[in-house]
């Protein structure tokens, strides 16, 4: 910013003006008549004087724009408190609508500061006079501990006397308890049912779910043209996880012809909305060597002409800020999600290469805890980071010690030869059998080696 637009910003705010509005003309007149004028040579005066105006009428204009988006934002900000306390009266003298929107706004923030113990009073009261979408908030509260206690029956109940009313949202809620067993035993035909009639209301989480049965085959046919099909109409709502479950059928030709630009633009959208798990999908394609639209246009912006190996540490950096950000939560976790195991596994990779191994084998170490819920995918994930932590262990590139690592290299290589036997692995389980072949002759050597030194030491004293 020049010196003259600093006193542009100073002279137009100390304008003391009758009224707010005068002032603003008064901006408004030197942001557009002043700079047309001595740009057309209507004023005839030399170019110092022209860019003195300029510089004058820049600040004016900036401070336009700053008082324009404060009366905005204040006027955003009071309706806002004029529709809390009108709401707010209305709650009080029994509305049970308003009394389940006093509940929202108490729960959101809107119009007030956050408070989860009265959002959970109001929607009580809603509740009690049987309103359908204040059961289905109340049985939130109570499976998610907002304003209360943990009570998976009462959440239970909440969802079925909400879903009773046909609300999509209670209905969604519920399919979710049958399929999980949250206080009820499993039952997939009547999840499946639940999710149906919530999907027909244009419940986006609903469409999410019931296309994660057609494409898993939960309790109906696979199909994966129909999985596609309800996770777009659930993306199209703004829904995180219909756009990350679309960016992944994309990615993989799930329902659909692959698409990496458009699986990358769904991850990103998802991303925006602080979905974690996309982030390991959004390192993974940086990671990865496809051509993708978008990155390329960073590259030509922010690489041009660059060579390949530029380009390639640079997506390698993006994705690794992907994979740490995804797994920044796990420090002192015993369990990790499938994606986490992923995410450390992709970041062990990357500081092998950079030759950075104290810090790959720590996240093959990470990558080896346990997972629930664990897939073939992840078992073989698992299978490649026992693999790589042993090699790197026998190496001698994570200890001093002599014994240490040649012990701890066995036991990761017994790991990998167990799951790649699972997973009916044979070229990788060979290849790990070997390893721990090797690695057992090695500290049999080394231990033969260690006692004749004794016992020359023990010689040499006598």
């Amino acid at each position: 910013m020049s010196n003259f637009t600093s006193v542009g910003y100073t002279v137009y705010d100390y304008l003391k003006p009758v009224t707010q509005n005068e002032k603003i003309g008064y901006c408004l007149l030197f942001a557009t008549i002043v700079p047309a004028s001595v740009m057309i040579g209507i004023a005839p005066i030399s170019f110092t004087a022209g860019k003195i105006a300029a510089d004058l009428a820049i600040g004016a204009l900036a401070y336009l724009i700053g008082v324009t988006a404060y009366q905005i934002l204040k006027y955003g900000t009071e309706q806002k408190n004029r529709d809390f306390e009108r709401i707010k009266r209305a709650a009080d003298s029994g509305d049970s609508e308003c009394q389940f929107k006093l509940g929202k706004f108490y729960q959101d923030g809107i119009g007030c500061k956050r408070n989860f113990a009265n959002a959970f009073e109001y929607y009580s009261l809603a509740t009690k006079q049987g309103n359908a979408k204040a059961q289905a908030a109340l049985g939130s509260c109570y499976e998610h501990e907002i304003g209360c206690g943990k009570d998976l029956k009462k959440a239970f109940e909440n969802y079925g006397l909400a879903a009773k009313q046909n609300n999509a949202e209670g209905q969604a809620a519920l399919g979710a308890c049958y399929e999980h067993g949250i206080h009820c035993e499993k039952d997939l035909k009547k999840a499946f049912e639940y999710y149906s009639l919530a999907a027909e209301q244009k419940n986006a989480e609903a469409e999410v779910s019931i296309g994660r049965c057609y494409e898993y085959g939960i309790y109906c046919e696979k199909d994966l043209k129909k999985a596609f099909h309800y996770y777009d109409l659930a993306a199209k709502q703004g829904n995180a996880k219909g756009q990350a479950a679309l960016g992944s059928c994309y990615e993989c030709g799930i329902g659909c012809e692959k698409d990496i630009g458009q699986a990358f633009h769904y991850y990103g959208l998802a991303y925006k909305k602080q979905d974690i798990e996309v982030r390991v999908a959004l390192g993974r394609l940086y990671l990865s060597e496809q051509k993708i639209p978008q990155i390329e246009e960073k590259l030509s912006r922010k690489k041009p002409g660059q060579s390949d190996a530029v380009c390639r540490k640079w997506r390698q950096m993006k994705a690794l800020a992907f994979f740490r950000d995804a797994v920044k939560k796990d420090l002192g976790s015993s369990f990790i999600t499938n994606a986490d195991r992923e995410a450390w596994y992709s970041i062990g990779l990357i500081d092998e290469e950079k030759k950075d191994y104290k810090l790959a084998y720590e996240a093959y170490q990470w990558a080896i805890k346990p997972v629930e819920c664990e897939t073939d995918a992840t078992r073989k994930i698992r299978a490649h980071a026992a693999f790589r932590s042993a090699v790197l262990q026998e190496e001698g590139r994570t200890t001093t010690s002599e014994w240490t690592p040649l012990l701890a290299a066995l036991a990761n290589y017994a790991i990998a030869v167990e799951e790649y036997k699972f997973l009916e692995m044979p070229e990788e389980l060979q290849k790990a059998q070997n390893a721990h072949l090797a690695a057992t002759i090695k500290l049999e050597e080394a231990k033969k080696a260690y006692a004749d030194l004794q016992k020359r030491c023990e010689v040499e004293v006598d």
